[in-house]
Parts: C-alpha cells; structure tokens; sequence
C-alpha cells in the first residue's frame, strides 16, 4: 500500500470510524485509540476488495471496540463529552442528533448494533446479516424493532 492511498482512505474515512468507535465505547479516548488501531490494521493487512473499503472499515471498527469493551476496568468511570466535541462531518445541525443519539444508545445492544451499522457504516442489511452473524430476516427485524424503539424513547422524552 502506498503512503498516498493510506492517507486518502483515512481523510476519506476517519470521521466515519470514529463516530462508530464512539457510539460503542462513549469515551473520545477510547474511540481515538480504536480508530489509530483500525487504521494501523488497514495499513498492514488492507482488505482484499478494493470497493468495499468502508464496509471492511466499519467491520473491523465494531471489532476492535468491542474488544476495547471487553477489556475495560468495570469500574473506570464513563466519559461523556457532549456531542459537540465529536468529530462530526461538515453536515447542517440537526437540533435532535444528540436527543437520536442518546436513544440509540439506550436500546438493548441487539438492536444497537444493527442500527450503527445501518447508519453509521452505511451497510446493507445483507452486509449486517453477515458481519453479525444472523439472517437477513433477523436483520431487518433487529433494525425494524430498534427504529420502533427509538421511536418510543423519543415520544417519552417529548411527551416530559
């Protein structure tokens, strides 16, 4: 792999792998040493198709922050800075991103899975099905009752 294409990948990608390593691990130092160690993975053992970078990405991201999970002190205190600080794309302010946020991270990790997956790594339900082991079906049921979900904590909040 050369230099260049190691640094376009990473611009091009950065932003997406942390957020994801974020939304599973709820600490921006965590999330910046999962994305260093995603990187560092794709440097030296890049994937086999070219076209599926993202996808490949997304995957090792969910793996790593899960094990970064699995590894963390029980009882290390949870940082969590407000959304802001998150390096987040150049996109319009959605005054209810940090309210989505923060249901998402509500819902049972059945379901928080497949929905970061859905829209954070922007996977088909056949690449979700297959990344988490499940079937198809399984998948848009998971995503299905994770949007209903939400839905639910957001009309609970609203109705407060």
């Amino acid at each position: 792999m050369t230099d260049e294409k190691f640094i376009q990948t990473f611009d091009a990608y950065k932003d997406d792998v942390f957020r994801l390593a974020y939304s599973y691990l709820q600490n921006k130092e965590d999330a910046e040493d999962t994305m260093e160690e995603v990187f560092a993975v794709y440097f030296y053992q890049p994937p086999n198709q070219e076209n599926r970078v993202k996808a490949w990405l997304m995957s090792v991201t969910v793996k790593k922050s899960l094990n970064r999970l699995k590894t963390r002190p029980r009882e290390a205190p949870q940082v969590n800075p407000s959304w802001d600080e998150i390096a987040v794309k150049e996109e319009p302010k959605n005054p209810r991103l940090e309210e989505v946020l923060t249901a998402i991270n509500q819902l049972p990790k059945r379901y928080q899975a497949p929905i970061k997956l859905f829209y954070y790594g922007e996977l088909s339900v056949e690449e979700i099905a297959n990344r988490l082991r499940i079937s198809n079906s399984t998948a848009k049921k998971r995503l299905e009752r994770g949007r209903n979900a939400i839905r639910k904590i957001l009309e609970e909040n609203n109705d407060e």
